[in-house]
């Protein structure tokens, strides 16, 4: 059985990804994905964040979607609505990256 996972991810842009954070040296970034266990849900935010043109400065234990509700962080209605867009074909998805220099 696979879960949703939420973790806050620190990164810093490649070359090619530098636009994406209009110069900014590097972001926070909500991560939401689709994984059986803590391990694959890390190995998922990775790759995903590289194949999109950032390099993983941090990343913090990964928390399951309900675990994240109960507590009642303020972002909640959004990453409850990301968390609608994932399944089988879309593992992996990112809530606004907060830059900073």
């Amino acid at each position: 059985m696979k879960f949703i996972w939420v973790v806050l991810v620190n990164v810093k842009p490649l070359k090619e990804a530098g636009a994406i954070l209009g110069g900014a040296t590097g972001a926070y970034v909500n991560v939401l994905a689709l994984a059986k266990d803590v391990s694959g849900c890390r190995l998922l935010v990775n790759e995903s964040l590289r194949e999109s043109g950032f390099e993983v400065i941090s990343i913090d234990i990964p928390e399951k979607l309900e675990a994240c509700i109960s507590r009642g962080p303020s972002n909640m209605i959004e990453i409850t609505e990301l968390s609608k867009n994932l399944n089988a074909r879309c593992l992996v998805e990112y809530d606004e990256f907060q830059a900073y220099d």
